[in-house]
């Protein structure tokens, strides 16, 4: 079963979970002990819970254009990546949109 909550500071929910400062994003979500952090599309979520790297989750730290919830026909898709944090903060590419 999924839970939703509105919650008034998530900025103690995403130190919580680790999400870095600098990546911090809109949407905080965690699933199966994964950090979903931003605008991340859910075939990127769908592959993370089936490869299970090391890792805290997954961020998309900006808001952009052509990302899910934010699709606009009157301007053109940005590219942009979703990042992997790694246990100990490290950030790496893992999927690639838009370009």
């Amino acid at each position: 079963m999924v839970e939703a909550k509105d919650m008034d500071n998530l900025a103690t929910v995403k130190e919580r979970v680790g999400v870095p400062y600098v990546m911090e994003s809109c949407h905080t979500a965690e699933i199966d002990g994964s950090v979903i952090e931003g605008n991340v599309p859910a075939e990127d979520i769908e592959r993370l819970l089936n490869e299970r790297p090391s890792a805290k989750g997954l961020v998309v730290p900006t808001i952009q254009i052509g990302s899910p919830d934010i699709e606009d026909p009157s301007r053109q898709s940005q590219p942009y990546d979703v990042i992997l944090v790694g246990p100990g903060g490290s950030k790496s590419a893992f999927a690639h949109h838009g370009g």
